[in-house]
């Protein structure tokens, strides 16, 4: 198991932003690692509030790194669907985007 917080997310984000998303994401966020119990079922969840605001929440374990990475990878797909005004989703261009990037799908 791997335990995530908001340097290591942090860290991880602006490697990924740079090598598969031209340094395009670069935009405030607000991380909310939160707890299996608070949201079952879930690893991860990108949406933008009504302040403009965008909340990319992180369960708070992983199995593994690659998980962890495949996982906001996943997270960061849907934030360039939102900064490109774009509908947030799971069409065929997220599961192209995300093989190409080694995301979750």
């Amino acid at each position: 198991m791997i335990s995530i917080n908001k340097d290591m997310v942090d860290s991880y984000f602006d490697e990924i932003n740079r090598q598969y998303f031209n340094d395009e994401l670069s935009v405030d966020y607000e991380l909310d690692i939160f707890t299996e119990d608070e949201q079952p079922n879930e690893l991860g969840y990108c949406v933008p509030e009504d302040d403009g605001c965008i909340v990319l929440g992180l369960v708070e374990e992983f199995d593994s790194l690659d998980d962890f990475l495949a996982t906001l990878k996943h997270e960061m797909i849907h934030l360039e669907q939102i900064k490109n005004n774009r509908p947030v989703g799971h069409d065929s261009k997220f599961c192209k985007r995300a093989t190409a990037i080694g995301a979750s799908i």
